[in-house]
């Protein structure tokens, strides 16, 4: 038979302890800067976006192999000798080659070193290398929001980007603010293809939202504290900082 362990002689002392002690705060929730809060309602809904972009190109029907289709091309028959003839292929400009980049400075405004902020656009940036044939990816903040200048910056270069893609990043961009001009098309610039913004206020502050699509890349710049008006006029030459082609 076992024995019974001893008690010791101050146990209702040592429970009544227990009993009388706080119980111990739950730790406090992680605390956002206003800049980040701001900036997390266009950052975020951009990731959704991105796996939306994937989904639709891994849906689409492969791209036709253009040396298979000359291959296939019928021979084209001269009647008055009957020699068949071989088609030549008409002649196309070269393709242009398109990248993007991010400049030391966009439109005069420093690149933002925020960890919070810095850490966003890189996460966002790498999920635009599941775009297909994607060759180079960027995602930074410009500028600051104590003086009221911040910019984000997310795009790829990558061929065949289908064009329907273009309003669904802008849509997302702005999920979870409180949109008052939805997607306009505007000038796309120099750089052609097509351009559209959007306007929305988050926590009473307005952002603007300017995206472009051409046939080598996707991106967009977010303006913060600016009207739509104001951020399509100035969107071309900020593109044109960040779209390089040659």
């Amino acid at each position: 038979m076992t024995e019974p362990t001893p008690t010791p002689p101050n146990w209702q002392d040592f429970y009544a302890a227990r009993a009388a002690a706080p119980t111990p705060a739950p730790p406090r929730p992680p605390v956002f800067t206003r800049n980040r809060i701001i900036a997390m309602v266009i950052v975020v809904p951009v990731m959704i976006v991105v796996g939306r972009m994937v989904a639709d190109w891994a849906l689409s029907p492969p791209e036709p192999d253009p040396a298979a289709q000359q291959q296939r091309q019928p021979a084209v028959t001269v009647p008055d000798i009957g020699i068949a003839a071989p088609v030549s292929p008409t002649p196309t400009a070269p393709a242009r080659k398109v990248t993007v980049v991010t400049p030391d400075k966009l439109g005069g405004r420093s690149k933002n070193t925020e960890a919070g902020l810095t850490k966003m656009s890189s996460d966002d940036a790498i999920r635009l290398n599941g775009i297909p044939k994607v060759t180079a990816t960027v995602g930074q903040f410009y500028g600051s929001n104590g003086r009221k200048d911040l910019l984000l910056v997310l795009a790829a270069a990558a061929p065949g980007i289908a064009a329907s893609n273009l309003d669904v990043l802008i849509t997302n961009a702005t999920t979870g603010a409180e949109v008052v001009k939805p997607p306009t098309t505007v000038d796309a610039g120099p750089l052609g293809g097509t351009a559209k913004c959007a306007e929305a206020k988050v926590q009473g502050n307005l952002v603007s939202i300017c995206g472009w699509l051409d046939e080598g890349s996707i991106g967009l710049i977010g303006f913060y504290y600016v009207g739509l008006d104001k951020a399509s006029a100035e969107f071309p030459a900020r593109r044109a900082e960040v779209e390089k082609v040659s």
